[in-house]
């Protein structure tokens, strides 16, 4: 007997037809200086694959060593008379730069985006949970050049290098490739004391819990299709349909489909992934099905969301995501 759990969340449609397991994962680390492939962070003056510099201001690459295009390079965490950088086991701080600090010209206020790319095959909340230290203050942290989701006042701050900040949001992203991006600016570089860099240590995780990225620690995911799964054998013909009426102010039904006999479990879930409903179906035969959603009695707000189903056995899974809306 398969296993169907219905979900809703806030979102835009997909569908999605994979092997289950093998290259999808539920988290990964976007630490600056860490290896998801070894587990292990890369080692001082090398460079961070995952992490890239795509923008400089100004470009010295004659005297830094870098230009826009390059892969970060890893860099040693300072250390002043009374103070020194925040440093953390897994993670690296990570630069332009590839010494100790920089040269002694040029004298100027210097801005670096460092963008780290990863890639998403379902529809999904996506939880960022990180600590950054950075020299010297971050003026736009987003994903896919979207909404600004971190900066900072942009004056000089001891604490902003010397300790950690705490920070997450949730984002809803689509099937595809993304860029965390994060714009550093140090102001007025003038000696080879002030490296200037960023530190990251921390996830991103499907806020749903589903096995929503591809996995990094394989290389041969790297190729993974989301299309069609690495081994995909088997044919899904269970449907998800339209809820109707849609939009609605008080109750709602969903129609659905099953290819053969399944428990059908209804999980109501917020934006962030919360969930607010379980309703469990068990033994429901193969044809067409429906559930009734009161608004009222659920006590589901005003607003848009998404019902999704998903069919998991023992080697593919099925998504299909729609939206309602319920309205006064």
């Amino acid at each position: 007997m398969k296993k169907i759990t219905l979900i809703i969340v806030a979102a835009l449609m997909v569908i999605h037809s994979t092997t289950y397991g093998q290259c999808l994962t539920n988290s990964i680390v976007v630490s600056t200086g860490y290896n998801p492939v070894t587990g292990h962070t890369f080692d001082t003056g090398t460079h961070d694959l995952r992490w890239k510099v795509t923008a400089l201001t100004p470009d010295c690459a004659a005297t830094c060593a870098c230009s826009p295009g390059y892969q970060a390079w890893v860099i040693p965490p300072l250390v002043f008379t009374g103070f020194s950088w925040a440093n953390d086991t897994g993670s690296k701080w990570i630069s332009f730069y590839h010494g100790t600090g920089f040269p002694t010209t040029p004298a100027d206020t210097m801005s670096e985006i460092l963008t780290r790319t990863f890639r998403t095959c379902v529809a999904d909340s996506f939880r960022l949970n990180v600590k950054i230290a950075n020299d010297n203050f971050i003026t736009n942290l987003n994903i896919d050049s979207g909404a600004v989701l971190f900066s900072q006042p942009t004056v000089f701050t001891l604490t902003n290098f010397t300790t950690f900040t705490a920070f997450s949001a949730t984002v809803w992203l689509t099937p595809g490739i993304h860029k965390l991006n994060v714009t550093v600016v140090n102001e007025s570089v003038t000696n080879s004391g002030n490296a200037y860099g960023l530190n990251i240590v921390g996830t991103l995780s499907s806020a749903t819990g589903h096995n929503s990225i591809v996995k990094e620690s394989d290389t041969a995911c790297n190729s993974y299709s989301c299309t069609t799964g690495t081994e995909q054998t088997e044919k899904i013909t269970s449907s998800l349909m339209q809820n109707f009426p849609n939009p609605f102010t008080e109750e709602t039904v969903i129609p659905f489909s099953l290819a053969e006999t399944a428990d059908v479990t209804i999980d109501v879930c917020n934006l962030s992934g919360q969930k607010i409903l379980t309703l469990y179906k068990p033994g429901l035969t193969s044809g067409n099905h429906e559930v009734s959603i009161n608004a009222g009695t659920h006590h589901i707000a005003p607003g848009n969301y998404i019902y999704q189903i998903s069919i998991h056995d023992a080697n593919s899974v099925y998504l299909q995501h729609r939206m309602f809306t319920v309205i006064k």
